[in-house]
């Protein structure tokens, strides 16, 4: 079960994470703020399902610190930077994306689902750094929107590093 349910999240996230990369385009400071409060709702619900089903310690610490850090990294973008979030096509197919995500993981049995979870948090962190990196910073106009991806990428860094560290103890 265990293997059917990882191979769903990852065709889930692969095929999400290919829709962005081949179709990049440019966003302005307002669809920047749009994607990261995207990222940031769907890591906010994916963490709270987690707190809920996870088994292990290692786990719902890490899903408590990652709903925490992206409810208040949301709460900063939308209230501190006077921006208005926009849509954009990326915005949008990483809204789908999180939805199929979080389908797959209320799908796990209890048994796989702190793997699944872990697993599917390495991917999609790795996969928002690259965004961070090579299509959001690069485009960020506004000192304070540059600065905001840059906080939110140290925080995703480091929910990657702990999601790494909890893959090895589960």
């Amino acid at each position: 079960m265990f293997i059917s349910s990882f191979l769903a999240l990852a065709f889930t996230y692969i095929s999400g994470a290919q829709t962005v990369q081949s179709s990049p385009q440019t966003l302005d400071d307002n669809q920047i703020i749009g994607v990261l409060q995207v990222i940031d709702r769907g890591e906010v619900e994916s963490a709270t399902h987690a707190l809920r089903k996870a088994n292990h310690t290692s786990v719902k610490e890490l899903a408590k610190h990652i709903r925490d850090d992206h409810r208040a990294l949301e709460g900063q973008s939308t209230n501190e930077m006077q921006l208005r979030p926009a849509p954009s096509p990326i915005a949008e197919s990483l809204q789908k994306d999180a939805r199929k995500r979080l389908t797959a993981l209320k799908r796990s049995s209890n048994k796989d689902f702190d793997r699944a979870y872990i697993q599917d948090q390495i991917g999609t962190h790795t996969a928002t750094l690259q965004m961070i990196d090579q299509q959001l910073l690069p485009q960020a106009k506004k000192e304070v929107v540059r600065e905001h991806l840059k906080t939110a990428r140290a925080k995703i860094e480091g929910h990657l590093a702990t999601a790494q560290r909890a893959a090895i103890d589960i």
